[in-house]
């Protein structure tokens, strides 16, 4: 398929230096400049992640700041502004736009936040317009994990997939979708909120106020609800995690990932349910958007790669065998910049929409598509 003049930004980012700052933030810079850069920012509830992003998806400078998400709106704001005009005064030239990824329900087409559990006092914020108003180039604004999703069909996109779906699992539980190349938003821009997908009627009470959410069993705080349960049930059992956690209330996900790791059985048993739950949610994916590539990633992933190989086996035992046949199940290529480059992905989007609706042609990408490798998480046709 060819890519010539789409937004495929097919490779990951090198870093030269890290520079700690002393109100916390982390600067990284990317020696060579380059006169066609956007900004990715990734705005959650702990951490601002922005940085520039060139043609090819090289990251050639890259701040991290803390975003004290129990603040008020405008004082993020504010913050997210001075942030920005920071990292520009590193640049030789204006940015052409900005993309930004943030957590929680966001229309896109408005670029209002209406709502964010990690950003308690977010309700209706119109950061796009809040941002447009103080810069001087284009603003896009989008759901995180969708702007993640499109950061990795853009390493993808080079191969010929262009139907993709994503499932973040970290303290909770978030999708993007991307189908023909581009993000699958619904009718208001809430479409992939798979977290919130019921897989157990009636089941457990999930954040959201619903009972029986994916996200209510193989969240990062559900795994640790489950756990502890698990311990108050068989003390005996529980008494390694207990121990490596230092106390029952300190268990979380992360406690399990280590134990699983030195062979615990009750670890390795709720890492075998976690994998079955996920693979519950994941089937209804499979099964409704029949998409080429499945891409797993977050905190939890990351730290228990053994749910992958459980939830693939769990959506091949389960899902339609036509929606399955050329499935590919992965882990997520782009690391912890994912949000960074998704961001850059989505301001180039944009800038590509606003060429071709003016009639003039979008500029082409100068990074080739990457050489096709064997994938490890390929799997066969049932």
């Amino acid at each position: 398929m060819n890519h010539e003049g789409s937004t495929n930004i097919p490779s990951a980012a090198v870093f030269h230096r890290v520079v700690p700052d002393p109100h916390g933030a982390v600067m990284t810079r990317e020696m060579e400049g380059s006169d066609d850069l956007v900004l990715g920012v990734d705005i959650g509830g702990s951490k601002i992640a922005l940085g520039a992003v060139d043609p090819s998806g090289r990251i050639t400078v890259l701040h991290r700041h803390p975003t004290g998400g129990h603040r008020e709106p405008e004082a993020i704001i504010d913050d997210l502004v001075g942030h920005i005009q920071a990292l520009q005064e590193e640049l030789d030239t204006p940015p052409r736009g900005i993309g930004v990824g943030i957590c929680g329900l966001v229309s896109a087409d408005s670029g209002v936040v209406r709502h964010s559990p990690n950003l308690p006092r977010w309700a209706d914020v119109p950061i796009k317009d809040r941002l447009q108003e103080r810069l001087e180039f284009p603003v896009t604004v989008a759901n995180d994990v969708e702007a993640v999703a499109l950061g990795e069909w853009s390493q993808t996109a080079g191969r010929g997939i262009d139907d993709l779906a994503v499932v973040f699992i970290g303290t909770g539980v978030g999708g993007g979708i991307v189908t023909g190349g581009r993000p699958l938003r619904g009718h208001l821009g809430y479409a992939a909120e798979v977290g919130h997908t019921t897989i157990m009627v009636d089941g457990r009470e999930c954040h959201c106020g619903n009972l029986g959410c994916l996200e209510a069993y193989v969240g990062g705080w559900a795994i640790a609800r489950r756990t502890r349960e698990a311990v108050k049930r068989d003390p005996g059992g529980g008494a390694r995690l207990v121990e490596m956690a230092g106390g029952l209330d300190a268990i979380e996900a992360e406690t399990v990932a280590r134990a699983y790791e030195t062979g615990d059985g009750l670890a390795k048993r709720i890492v075998e349910e976690t994998g079955h739950y996920l693979g519950a949610g994941l089937v209804g994916i499979v099964n409704s958007f029949n998409p080429q590539r499945l891409v797993l990633g977050g905190g939890v992933m990351e730290g228990i790669p053994k749910l992958l190989e459980i939830a693939r086996k769990h959506v091949h035992a389960f899902a339609l065998p036509g929606s399955t046949a050329e499935l590919e199940m992965a882990a997520a290529e782009l690391g912890a910049e994912a949000g960074v480059i998704g961001g850059a992905v989505l301001a180039r989007k944009a800038l590509e929409a606003g060429l071709e609706a003016s009639g003039r042609t979008p500029r082409a990408m100068t990074a080739p598509p990457p050489a096709s490798a064997p994938n490890p998480f390929q799997v066969g046709r049932k």
